[in-house]
């Protein structure tokens, strides 16, 4: 990745509720920001026959504030947000 990118991953450990996050983004100027994420159920998992139940997938949640982001994470769910 290119120097002037930041990466950060974040998750939300709760079984039932969603958080928002409101991050400030000190000393680091950014213009686009893309995220990933792994959501799901917390008994769902992979197997053999459905290896597909749990993947990453776009999140496009994350919006850009005057000092910072803004998103809401569902429950269960590992995010990636990239700064750039």
């Amino acid at each position: 990745m290119p120097l002037s990118t930041a990466v950060t991953e974040v998750s939300n450990c709760s079984l039932t509720e969603c958080r928002t996050i409101e991050a400030d983004i000190c000393g680091f100027s950014f213009d686009s920001v893309r995220a990933r994420i792994l959501s799901a159920e917390s008994n769902a998992h992979n197997t053999f026959d459905d290896p597909e139940n749990v993947t990453i997938t776009e999140f496009d949640k994350v919006t850009k504030s005057d000092s910072g982001i803004t998103f809401t994470l569902p429950p269960c769910s590992v995010a990636e947000i990239i700064l750039s």
